[in-house]
């Protein structure tokens, strides 16, 4: 159940031409990694650090597979990200034959609750979460959650493909 694209479909490592939804079994649970026509796909928690510190970035997990907004809380926007990735590269292999971001078979790594620097002050810099990016240094994709009011968090199908359009700019 994502946030905004509503209940979708799931395969576990089964092959399907488009499947809607794909999780990974690993350690007994099942995360938010695939590996589709050879690409894979990550979806990673940044548990709200800034984009440019990853090194605690952990996967989001379901014990059973059956990933409920009632059991995600928050992380249920992870959802959208992961199936808007699966998506947008499903839309460039079969309209543009194009294998992924870079047309090579690279990784769509997306982290979902980063922050980002709004501007500096005496202390050093201040951060927001309304704001999502590809960051071209990295190859990644980073998604804020927004301020709870003027903006929710931005993680819709729509934001997925401007940020993976980015990248596909980045290396056209």
């Amino acid at each position: 159940q994502t946030g905004y694209s509503g209940t979708q479909n799931y395969t576990n490592g089964v092959p399907a031409p488009s499947p809607n939804f794909v999780t990974d079994s690993y350690n007994g649970a099942y995360r938010l990694r695939e590996t589709r026509q050879g690409v894979n796909i990550i979806t990673l928690n940044n548990l709200n650090h800034p984009y440019s510190d990853v090194g605690s970035a952990i996967d989001f997990t379901d014990n059973d597979n059956n990933w409920t907004q009632a059991e995600m809380g928050n992380d249920k926007y992870a959802l959208d990200v992961h199936f808007g990735a699966e998506k947008v590269f499903d839309y460039w292999k079969t309209v543009h034959g194009r294998n992924s971001i870079d047309n090579n078979g690279m990784q769509i790594k997306s982290y979902v609750h980063s922050l980002f620097i709004a501007y500096y002050n005496s202390s050093g810099p201040v951060y927001y979460s309304n704001q999502s990016a590809w960051y071209p240094a990295t190859n990644t994709i980073h998604y804020g959650d927004g301020d709870g009011s003027t903006y929710k968090s931005l993680t819709s199908l729509d934001i997925c493909a401007h940020e993976i359009g980015h990248g596909i700019c980045q290396y056209t």
